[in-house]
């Protein structure tokens, strides 16, 4: 039952580790290299052992002053009430001794360097305590067969229950069944008679329960290695899981602070489609106002054009020569206002136009606007001289107004 109850706690903290049971073996190495050596592993073991042989033999123990006392009566008759009391006595003085031992083991975590001595204490304490049960079969045994059959059975009965409290602990019941069994079989064989096959049975009996002992021995290390492998590793995989939250937390925030940064590229983006069409809608009005402006100039400046003109076949225009000069001068800067009315409009123009890039001949160019330039403006270009210019690359036509500004 005991071991039953401890299958089940080892059971449970390997479900709660949610991981099969051949993958803990890796990673256990793993986790305890970070936190305790194999030597500590092995202390650890070694006291949970003593700490379940503690528990477990609480029940017991209170179980032996009844199949005692029963025992004492079966012995009373024969051999006394002196005798059967006072081995009673003796046995539950070791009882309660034992009893102690485990209570005051239980009561607080020992360090794993007092366990060794604790788990000798409780040997020793064990194998005293099979040496005065065996004193009940060698020196108290009543002659009566029904009697003497039902003290065998209680010799074997509770040599058997003994194994559930003493198999978490290796030996430990070596201690309490050799002791207990191995006179009282002894004490059978040199009775003689029938008593010499109970005695090799009971002969029989100890290796084998030894040999049962050892293997819930080994079953009760591996599972409580198992538990704390899997203690570990459910340590070290909460760990994880932290470290994962706080990388989950972190990519959180800067998943929200990339959103805020879209959010803001976005208003960004909307004010400057506001700001582009505002700014294609002034363009537009410029281009407007420019071509609006261009040609009401153009009409005055006609009308000043022709009345000059007039003014010029005029008889006493031509016999006024500084009136002739005069008209000169006004014609010629109505030229002028004529050609800036042109190149208004060719550079309103020209921000319209797609750039059409391609090798430019600057001088060229250049050349080919300054004779362009005389003709709207007489006089400008007669002491320009243009030398070898650097080959470009640029829109012809823009370039061109370039030099003609």
């Amino acid at each position: 039952t005991c071991r039953n109850k401890y299958s089940r706690t080892a059971s449970q903290l390997k479900l709660a580790s949610g991981l099969p049971t051949l993958g803990i073996q890796g990673g256990f190495r793993k986790a305890m290299s970070d936190q305790q050596t194999a030597e500590q592993l092995r202390a650890r073991i070694a006291a949970e052992q003593v700490r379940l042989m503690s528990q477990f033999t609480t029940s017991p123990l209170f179980g032996s002053i009844i199949l005692g006392a029963m025992l004492a009566w079966l012995c009373m008759e024969e051999q006394g009430a002196l005798a059967a009391f006072g081995w009673y006595a003796l046995l539950m003085l070791v009882t309660l001794i034992r009893w102690r031992v485990v209570r005051t083991y239980l009561a607080q975590r020992r360090p794993y360097a007092s366990v060794r001595r604790w788990r000798t204490a409780m040997l020793s304490l064990a194998a005293l305590a099979g040496a005065v049960w065996s004193i009940s079969g060698t020196l108290l045994l009543p002659t009566d067969p029904l009697r003497e059959v039902i003290v065998a059975v209680f010799f074997i009965g509770a040599t058997a229950s003994g194994m559930g409290s003493q198999a978490p602990v290796p030996y430990a019941y070596a201690c309490l069944l050799i002791p207990f069994m191995l006179p009282y079989a002894i004490n059978q064989i040199l009775m003689g008679s029938e008593r010499v096959v109970l005695g090799l049975a009971l002969l029989l009996y100890i290796p084998i329960m030894l040999v049962i002992a050892r293997r819930q021995t080994a079953s009760f290390e591996q599972q409580i290695r198992l538990a704390f492998e899997n203690e570990s590793l459910i340590e070290a995989l909460r760990r994880e899981r932290d470290r994962t939250t706080e990388v989950n937390e972190e990519l959180q925030a800067q998943i929200e602070e990339q959103r805020t940064a879209t959010r803001q590229i976005r208003a960004l983006n909307r004010k400057l489609q506001f700001q582009t069409a505002e700014l294609q809608a002034a363009n537009k009005d410029l281009e407007g106002f420019s071509y609006s402006v261009s040609h009401d100039l153009r009409g005055p400046l006609r009308a000043i054009d022709g009345f000059s003109s007039l003014l010029e076949g005029h008889g006493r225009v031509q016999e006024d020569a500084e009136a002739r000069r005069y008209l000169t001068r006004i014609r010629e800067n109505i030229a002028r206002m004529a050609a800036l009315i042109d190149d208004l409009l060719a550079f309103a123009r020209c921000g319209r136009e797609t750039l059409r890039r391609e090798d430019l001949n600057m001088g060229a160019l250049a050349q080919k606007a300054l004779h362009q330039v005389p003709a709207g403006y007489p006089g400008i270009g007669d002491d320009v001289t243009i030398e070898s210019l650097p080959e470009a690359r640029g829109d012809v036509a823009l370039i061109r107004q370039v030099w003609l500004n």
